[in-house]
Order: structure tokens, then sequence, then C-alpha cells
């Protein structure tokens, strides 16, 4: 038998045995360490500049300095599912959004609308007293609406209509409040913005209802009905619905983000209250609407100042984190809806002509936006690496000429498509 081992030896692999376990705790100690490190370097603190090449970050807000302007940035990586910015520059500053204003209210219509939603504008047949035999056209928020439209409204009418109307009236008390955005100017040229629920495309007459309302008549008449009289504007109209004219709120949102349409945003802005069962809609309840959909994206809404849809109003404070965060949720649920709507660098609309001959080129998709001293994109980009962000970027606070803050932000907007910020 074997002898035992002996109490010197015990001690030895004793001894042994605690090096090893002092030895593994070490290096799972240093792992750990690691890891925390290599996370810090992945999900860092929001910083001005980002810590891969703050020389291109700061070089760019020196330019934008020098112009008197101020250059404030937001980066949200999509694949990230912490929304930790990558790159933050004056991220909480309050500034004018301009047009990106726009994508705040396309935002909150994705959100409140019904699937398919289309804005409606309707001929109605009205014969209870005291308004017998009267033909209503019906207003339903259409910013894009067309003469030619309202030609195929009368020719569907026409059909089924079986005998003479003596009126031609319209109802527009699908939206209701002030028929401008709070904070408009005067030398905005209010008569051609003038809201209302029933107004030709790019009508600049300051009386859109009857102007759609005398193309109407025009159209009925070649069609062969032909009311003898047209009347003041009547409110909710119940009669029969005989002809009705649909467009998709797709194609209104891809015309208030690509071509940057006002009208179409404010209509859009004021049927938002409809889609959540109002009666009729105004803009406070839409911007209601809207606040509440940026906190649903974990936006502070109430450090913002929202006074307009189509951003015309220098009323309008937001900040680049706000706007970023929203953009980066809306990818995030649902991936390419917000997104298609938008301008491609070099490609389309408001974008057509920007980034042109540069690493950008589709690389960009984003909502432009300029006023006097303001010049902002926001949308989303994708880097040289294949990695994609949501981004808000805007230099303004300068008197300088609006090409000049332009160069100074798509030089910005570059910097983060090529990742030298």
């Amino acid at each position: 038998m074997q002898r035992p081992l002996s109490d010197s030896s015990s001690d030895h692999n004793a001894t042994r045995g605690g090096t090893r376990g002092f030895a593994t705790l070490a290096a799972v100690a240093f792992l750990c360490v690691a890891l925390l490190c290599c996370n810090a370097c992945t999900h860092h603190a929001p910083s001005a500049c980002s810590a891969h090449a703050p020389s291109a970050c700061s070089t760019i807000e020196a330019e934008a300095a020098a112009l008197g302007a101020t250059l404030s940035l937001c980066v949200l990586p999509l694949d990230d599912a912490f929304a930790a910015p990558s790159t933050e520059l004056h991220a909480q500053t309050l500034l004018t959004p301009a047009s990106t204003m726009k994508l705040l209210v396309a935002a909150a219509a994705l959100r409140a609308a019904p699937p398919q939603a289309c804005l409606r504008t309707e001929l109605r047949w009205l014969n209870d007293l005291p308004l017998c035999d009267a033909l209503v056209l019906v207003g339903g928020g259409d910013a894009l609406l067309t003469a030619a439209d309202l030609q195929t409204l009368a020719a569907s009418a026409a059909k089924v209509l079986r005998r003479q109307p003596r009126t031609l009236q319209a109802d527009v008390a699908h939206f209701s409040g002030a028929p401008w955005g709070r904070g408009w100017m005067w030398d905005d040229g209010l008569d051609a913005l003038r809201v209302s629920a029933l107004r030709l495309h790019d009508d600049v007459s300051p009386d859109p209802t009857r102007a759609a309302l005398d193309a109407c008549a025009a159209h009925l008449a070649s069609a062969g009905i032909a009311p003898l009289e047209i009347l003041p504007t009547l409110v909710n109209a119940t009669g029969a619905v005989v002809a009705h004219f649909e467009r998709p709120l797709d194609t209104a949102l891809r015309a208030m983000l690509e071509r940057s349409d006002n009208m179409v945003a404010e209509c859009v802005l004021r049927q938002l209250p409809c889609w959540a069962g109002a009666s009729s809609g105004d803009a406070e309840q839409g911007l209601q609407m809207v606040r509440d959909e940026l906190r649903r994206c974990g936006a502070n809404a109430d450090a913002l100042v929202l006074a307009d849809g189509s951003g015309l109003s220098r009323y309008n404070l937001v900040n680049a984190a706000a706007i970023t965060r929203l953009l980066w949720t809306h990818e995030r649920e649902s991936p390419g809806r917000l997104r298609g709507f938008l301008p491609r660098s070099a490609a389309s609309g408001t974008l057509k002509n920007r980034f042109v001959s540069s690493s950008a080129v589709g690389r960009v998709q984003a909502k432009t936006g300029s006023m006097q001293g303001v010049t902002t994109l926001a949308g989303y980009l994708t880097a040289v690496c294949g990695r994609d962000f949501a981004f808000f970027a805007s230099v303004q606070h300068s008197p300088a000429p609006a090409a000049a803050l332009r160069a100074v932000l798509d030089k910005a907007v570059l910097a983060l498509v090529e990742e030298r910020f």
C-alpha cells in the first residue's frame, strides 16, 4: 500500500491550488475590465465629436463658426438597439427646423392613419328643405386636388344623376381653426397659403374654395349638368354621395417629403385628428398628436416648440436629438416605410442636385430644409462601410448666403458618409 501523502506534500499542493485560484480570479477580472472597455468603445458616451477622427468634426465646425453659424449634429446607428449616438454636436440646442418639420407630421400620419388611408373629395346630393336639388362639393383636405380630378368627379356624377341640380355649394367643415400657421409672416404670401379642406393644387387666389367651385361647375356643365346658382359654403352636408375621388395618403406624403409641398403638410397636419376619430381637425389638435408621437419615440417633446406642419413658421424650435430619435424609431419599427418617401442624393426630389460626383451619391435619403440663415438635412444615410444611420444636421444662426451654409452642411454629411467623424 502506498504511503499517504505527507503533511508537507499536502501543504505544497494546497499552495499550488491557491496560486491557480488566484490566477483564475485575476484572469476573470482582467476579462471583465476588457469587456467593459470594449463596450465603452462601442457605446461611448455622447461627445461633441466622435473619437474616430476629431479633426474632421472640429475643422467643419470651425468653418461654420467662421460664417457666424452653429453646426448641430446627431447620428444614431440603426443597428444599435440602445440608440447610443455615434456622433453628437449641439444636439440639445434649440434650432429652427424649416421644412424638416414635415418629417414630424409624416411620422405622426404613418402612426395615426389606417392602412390604405386616402384623402377623399365628394359630390353629395341634398334634397331636404331649404336646399332642394342641391349638389355639394365636400372637401376632404386633398391639397393635390386638380381641375382634372374635378373633371373625373363631374363625369362620374353625370352618370348617376337623374335630374338637374338647382345649386352648387361647397362644404369645407372638414377643417376648422385658423387657415394659416401660427407665426406665418405677412410677406410669406398668406393668400396663396390659405389652408382649406377644398382647394386646387397650386391655386394662389384669395378664395381657394370659390376657385374650386368654379372649376367644378365648369366641368359639370361640360358633362351636361348645369347648376343654376353657386351659393356660399355649407357646413356638414349629409346628403347621399353621388361621386367621389380618392388620393392615397402615400401619394400626399411623397409630395410632402420629396417635393417639400407646404400645403400638403398643413392639410395632413389637420387631417391627423380626423384619423383619430374627430369630426373635423385643426392645427393645434394635429400638433398635439405630433407631440404625442415624439414622446412615444422617446424624445422630450416638452422641450420643443411646434407651431405649424410645413416649417414655414420661425416659431418652431426643435433639437437634433429629438428628430433623430424619431427617425431612428420609425426605421427600426417599420424599415423603409418613412425612409421610402425621402429624396435620394444626386437622384431625386430636393436632393437631385446635391452630393453629385461624391461618395455620397445614392447614400443619403433625407428631407431638406432652408430659410434665411437656416439650412438643414434630416433622414438616413448609408456609410461607405455599409452601416445605416439616422441623422439630423443643421447649419444656422448666420446671415451668410444660403450657398455658403449649404456647402458646410453638405461637407459635414459627406464626412459622416465617409466615416471621418
